[in-house]
């Protein structure tokens, strides 16, 4: 598989400090077949969790790693846990993990890719902000592909992937403002709204050399431009009768 996405739920209160990624990839069937612990895994990557202790342990953190990685086998060595009073065994918990990717063809002399039928990253827990401007970017990219011009496709993919991940900032933040209203720590709280609002700034900036085809209003809301309302104005600007 070419990997490209894993989506990483962590426990609230047994949090490892650091978790490390190794993949196995071979197009040899018959390598395959070995004992695992006979492969040899590369390293190519590694996430660092937060102890979680500003939240009062009471949000999951949710990673979204974005990255290509061909893998036939992945493995993730999982690290001493964040000491807190509520883990008195020092156990590590992962409530969930997700696999986007590209499966390839068993015969990957010519890496024919089959596209993996798994549900899009969910960003309906998004800002208005974060999901107006994905959504510009993806109607922009099919305009793009449309038209054959790849290497703005790619530009606007990966600028979506950048938004993706300010959006999770965003959303660890307002986790983290609610806390602190709950604990009546203002100050924090002040202090955490303005660093939101500093990133939406970074979104609302992404993409902006590449909208050629979509405005937006006041509310940052996406207007398709109606090309025949255009026409018809050029043509009265012209003196023409419609």
């Amino acid at each position: 598989m070419n990997l490209k996405q894993i989506n990483l739920l962590s426990h609230e209160k047994k949090i490892s400090s650091l978790i490390d990624f190794h993949s196995f990839y071979s197009s040899n069937s018959l390598e395959l077949l070995k004992d695992v612990e006979n492969l040899k895994f590369d390293h190519f990557g590694y996430i660092r969790l937060d102890p979680n202790n500003k939240t009062l342990f009471k949000c999951r953190e949710l990673r979204k790693i974005y990255f290509e990685q061909y893998s036939s086998y992945l493995k993730l060595i999982i690290h001493k846990n964040h000491y807190n009073k509520y883990n008195t065994y020092n156990q590590v918990g992962i409530i969930s993990i997700e696999f986007f990717g590209e499966i390839m063809d068993k015969n990957v002399i010519n890496y024919t890719e089959i596209q993996l039928k798994a549900k899009e990253p969910d960003d309906e827990r998004y800002d208005e902000v974060a999901k107006d401007r994905i959504r510009m970017l993806k109607k922009q990219m099919e305009i793009s592909i449309k038209r054959e011009d790849f290497d703005e496709s790619k530009e606007i993919k990966n600028k979506i992937v950048m938004i993706h991940g300010l959006a999770e900032k965003i959303y660890s933040l307002e986790c983290n403002k609610k806390v602190s209203v709950i604990n009546q720590d203002y100050d924090s709280a002040k202090q955490i709204k303005q660093d939101i609002e500093k990133l939406k700034q970074l979104i609302l900036g992404i993409g902006q050399d590449i909208n050629k085809d979509y405005s937006f209003n006041e509310e940052n809301k996406i207007m398709d431009f109606d090309e025949s309302k255009i026409i018809k104005e050029k043509q009265r600007q012209d003196g023409l009768d419609l």
